[in-house]
């Protein structure tokens, strides 16, 4: 069936804000349902700068991290800025899905009406059309432009709409997209519960709020689910598309060994590992699994391979190696992960060009794998 809309979700505390020291906040999600997508509405308030500057709020203002528990385990961690805008992972698979933002000052919306000049938008130009009365994507030419357009010393409010994706709308069949949704609960044949997975929550660690000129003031937080009544098989194992994050620290230029902190689990997909440095180039990527090659390329190779697959890779830098392995429906043909063959991913760094000391001394490592909820 269709995922049925908007059900608010309930916040289960919103403690206050600290100058001092970081707060948690969290939401619960409704119980005994399929959770397709959660689609958080938040709302940051930044001052005036007390100069010729603007205020522009973002979302690494007010939150640190995101964190899903189900039963209290950690299955999803993600900084803000790892999920949304243009350079986010929701944007590798569908630009669409980096979300949204809105900006208001006085309490009314800024908007662009009319042409622009190339000269003062980076050299884009929009005709006959209004920008900024509906929400733009996060990190997109628009938004850039809304934020030239804000009044300087002026205090402005930040509406960003962000999906949190289970289902996932890029799988082109309705089954496949289903495939990757959570049921909350566990059903018989006539589709009555008859036992529930726990408690899904998102964890949201909340920065100190500090006083003064140009910091942000204010955070409200609301969310809608998506979902439909699929209940999972009594007895069954609820797969879900975890996403860990992960590191290595690296002193020097040369080849890092990644997979060592990544969990070898049968029965279970390694979908994506997305590597990304401080600014050192990743030029070069092998994966090999026990004895067999599984993979070699370098950064150009990947990202027109990437490409022609039909994934977005124009946010991707050359600080980024994002390897993906399911390009299809079928959210099981990623690698299988195999405890009696060894996974190995080294990655080569390289320093950019006219650069003389390596820029920081951590790799990050995300990923993404399909298997059961832990």
């Amino acid at each position: 069936m269709p995922l049925e809309l908007n059900m608010p979700v309930v916040k289960l505390g919103t403690p206050a804000l600290q100058a001092a020291q970081p707060v948690i906040w969290t939401a619960e999600m409704p119980h005994n349902l399929n959770i397709g997508k959660f689609l958080a509405q938040v709302s940051i308030t930044k001052l005036a700068t007390g100069a010729a500057t603007k205020s522009i709020p973002l979302l690494t203002d007010a939150f640190q991290s995101f964190t899903w528990k189900i039963n209290g385990t950690p299955n999803r961690v993600r900084l803000p800025y790892e999920i949304f805008g243009a350079l986010g992972e929701n944007a590798v698979d569908e630009k669409n899905n980096a979300g949204t933002v809105q900006y208001f000052q006085g309490g009314a919306p800024v908007a662009i009406v009319g042409s622009m000049t190339p000269a003062a938008y980076g050299n884009g130009v929009v005709t006959g059309k209004t920008i900024g009365l509906i929400p733009v994507l996060i990190g997109s030419f628009e938004d850039l432009m809304l934020q030239q357009q804000l009044a300087n010393n002026t205090t402005t409010v930040a509406i960003f709409g962000l999906p949190f994706l289970y289902s996932q709308d890029f799988r082109k069949s309705y089954k496949a997209a289903l495939a990757m949704a959570l049921p909350t609960a566990f059903g018989d044949a006539n589709g009555n519960v008859t036992g529930n997975l726990g408690g899904v929550i998102l964890e949201m660690a909340m920065n100190p709020m500090p006083a003064g000129a140009g910091q942000f003031s204010a955070v409200g937080f609301a969310g809608n689910i998506e979902y439909d009544t699929t209940l999972a098989a009594q007895g069954s194992a609820v797969r879900l598309l975890k996403e860990k994050r992960l590191s290595k620290g690296y002193n020097a230029v040369g080849d890092i060994e990644v997979a060592d902190q990544i969990k070898n689990i049968a029965g279970e997909a390694l979908q994506f590992v997305l590597l990304s440095s401080n600014g050192d180039y990743i030029a070069k990527v092998v994966i090999k699994q026990g004895t067999g090659l599984k993979r070699t390329q370098t950064w150009e190779d990947n990202i027109l391979s990437l490409r022609t697959s039909g994934v977005n890779v124009d946010g991707i830098s050359r600080s980024q190696f994002p390897i993906i392995w399911d390009r299809t429906d079928d959210p099981t043909t990623g690698l299988a992960m195999d405890p009696n063959n060894e996974l190995s991913i080294v990655a080569t760094i390289g320093l950019a060009q006219g650069q003389g000391a390596l820029v920081g001394t951590t790799l990050q490592i995300n990923t993404g794998i399909y298997g059961a909820v832990e």
